[in-house]
């Protein structure tokens, strides 16, 4: 899991970061949203519009790379989790035959 958990750090920095931008992004659309709507909705389109639209896809392709990342370490917590049961439970099984074995 340790291995998996160094690939997965980095990953959800760089998520945090473009979050971080995108965030900033928006509070400035919002605190110019007066001024936007008053200008028509050419006021939105060009450069601005489609820097806004690349930050976005930004933050979704880091957030992809964040679950693709998690999905290893995911599977790999549950399957010890759902194989430690199977052994807990072994254990008292072969315990409670070995035990049936002495007793007769």
């Amino acid at each position: 899991n340790n291995r998996i958990l160094k690939r997965v750090a980095p990953l959800l920095f760089e998520a945090e970061n473009v979050e971080g931008n995108f965030r900033y992004s928006h509070a400035m659309l919002r605190k110019n949203s007066e001024a936007i709507a008053f200008s028509g909705p050419k006021a939105i389109s060009g450069p601005e519009k489609s820097r806004i639209q690349a930050i976005f896809g930004y933050v979704y392709d880091a957030e992809f790379r964040v679950i693709m990342a998690h999905l290893p370490l995911y599977m790999s917590v549950q399957f010890f989790n759902y194989f430690g049961s199977i052994v807990n439970y072994a254990a008292i099984g072969l315990s409670i035959f070995y035990l049936a074995e002495i007793k007769s």
